[in-house]
């Protein structure tokens, strides 16, 4: 009961925003779709950037699901455990909900633009088609789900971690990580002449399931359960031992 009562009380808290973000998201759209019908009557407008939108908000929501909730969670006697297995439920939950939404929305402007959705734009070899049917629909919804979780967990562990460093590794990493990757990344690649960049890409093509040619969103969706699982570890390590702090 613990953990559906604490579950309940950070959806509730994330409710807002929800709102707030589909809101802003909606408004955009139509006024692009719009303006697209005004400049360029006849022609159909094009747009996929609702799921990279809603990638965005639900990783800036994992970034956001920890310090307060946790210092309540403990100073209303939830155990650690309880807080990291309803977080996890709040944040499947809100993938959950965001990808329903996603597909609603997308219906809708399919019908009035040319809309193509990310999962069918990845997978479109899979299905020969950029329509939606009733096969992809039931796919993308699995594999948005799973892929919004991990993109949300990914979020919640960092901010988990960051709860947990001193300020000096903070900065540390704050700083190393954007410096390893604009410049560490492409030095390395020059230095092994692009081998980096395409291990890199060749790690994420073959997760996805989209490597030489393949269109398995089954393998992203197996992917993403181990990236959980594994992130999951990793982050209530982190919870464990953590403290409360001002």
């Amino acid at each position: 009961m613990r953990i559906l009562t604490s579950t309940k009380y950070q959806f509730s808290r994330a409710r807002k925003s929800l709102i707030i973000f589909y809101g802003i998201l909606i408004g955009v759209s139509i006024a692009i779709s719009i303006l697209n019908n005004a400049f360029s009557p006849g022609e159909a407008g094009s747009s996929n950037s609702i799921e990279m939108s809603s990638v965005i908000f639900i990783f800036v929501t994992g970034l956001n699901s920890f310090k307060s909730e946790f210092n309540f969670a403990l100073a209303n006697g939830v155990s650690r455990k309880t807080l990291f297995i309803s977080s996890l439920l709040n944040l499947f939950s809100i993938a959950t909900l965001m990808t329903f939404i996603d597909l609603i929305i997308g219906m809708i402007f399919s019908k009035i633009s040319e809309y193509n959705s990310l999962f069918i734009g990845i997978y479109s070899g899979r299905y020969g088609t950029l329509k939606y049917t009733a096969e992809n629909v039931l796919e993308g919804i699995l594999w948005s789900v799973v892929i919004y979780t991990v993109v949300a967990v990914i979020g919640y562990l960092i901010t988990t971690l960051y709860y947990r460093l001193n300020k000096g590794l903070k900065l540390t990493i704050s700083i190393g990580v954007p410096v390893f990757v604009t410049i560490g990344i492409p030095y390395l690649d020059v230095v092994t002449k692009g081998k980096v960049s395409y291990n890199i890409y060749l790690f994420f093509a073959k997760a996805l399931g989209i490597y030489n040619g393949a269109s398995n969103p089954y393998m992203a969706v197996l992917s993403g359960l181990c990236a959980i699982a594994i992130i999951g570890g990793f982050t209530y390590l982190l919870i464990r031992r953590a403290t409360i702090k001002e």
